[in-house]
């Protein structure tokens, strides 16, 4: 009896040994991927890699490791190391399908970054096959088409983003691609449906201001972006700055 006692002594020792190795491990990897996050809302991007990497290590959220560890690559212009940390992540489960679209988006943008247009096709498709097709997929969709001069397709899929996100920032983030391609014209209009149905006590100062400073309605951007607070304020105002610059010019 005595025996038998002291085996289930030394199972039960081992176990709570083991529980105790997995909870040390567990823990080691939180850290390093939390410090890992850290660093990128800081913009350490460099250096939230070896964080990123010793949670991979770890086995700890191995999938939004990899996913960030993309993004890190994404945001020093290492588009081919970032499409390898991408596909890595979708090589693992992910706890909630946002994560996994996050990564496919993430992929299009690099295959753009790099004009591997039959890349960001293909990605594209896996993500309508996916279901994947909110918002965010018709506006990747509408600059895959204006790069192969589909110019009316284009426009089409960017009305279809901005009717599921009819906001602000979707508005932006359509005129700045027109913009960067002397398109400004097919952008304005985006940027005036917007602004006309925004709500100014929900819409943020900066986004407004930003809207009116592309309309060239200089006063009424100056008038929000002044209001900026937060960790936007510098670059409003280095949009007044450029704002009284022009006029100087003017």
């Amino acid at each position: 009896m005595k025996k038998i006692a002291l085996k289930k002594y030394a199972i039960i020792s081992c176990m709570v040994v083991g529980l105790m190795f997995v909870s040390a491990c567990g823990n080691k990897g939180k850290k390093a991927f939390e410090q890992g996050q850290k660093d990128i809302r800081q913009g350490e991007y460099k250096e939230s890699e070896k964080f990123f990497l010793r949670a991979i290590g770890e086995n700890y959220n191995i999938s939004n490791s990899y996913k960030y560890l993309g993004i890190s690559k994404y945001n020093q212009n290492d588009y081919d190391g970032a499409i390898r940390n991408f596909k890595d992540a979708l090589k693992y489960r992910f706890s909630s399908k946002e994560n996994e679209k996050e990564v496919y988006k993430y992929l299009v943008l690099c295959n753009l970054k790099k004009d591997d247009i039959s890349g960001a096709d293909k990605t594209l498709s896996e993500m309508k096959d996916k279901a994947y097709t909110d918002a965010d997929y018709y506006y990747l969709l509408a600059k895959v088409d204006i790069a192969q001069n589909q110019y009316d397709k284009g426009r089409e899929d960017f009305n279809k983003a901005f009717e599921l996100n009819p906001t602000l920032k979707m508005a932006i983030n359509i005129y700045e691609f027109y913009h960067s391609r002397d398109l400004d014209a097919s952008g304005s209009d985006f940027l005036l449906m917007a602004i006309n149905a925004s709500d100014k006590n929900i819409d943020s100062n900066y986004d407004i201001g930003i809207v009116y400073y592309y309309l060239q309605d200089y006063d009424k951007a100056i008038e929000y972006l002044s209001n900026v607070k937060g960790d936007d304020k510098y670059q409003a105002y280095g949009y007044i700055a450029n704002i009284y610059i022009e006029k100087k010019g003017g």
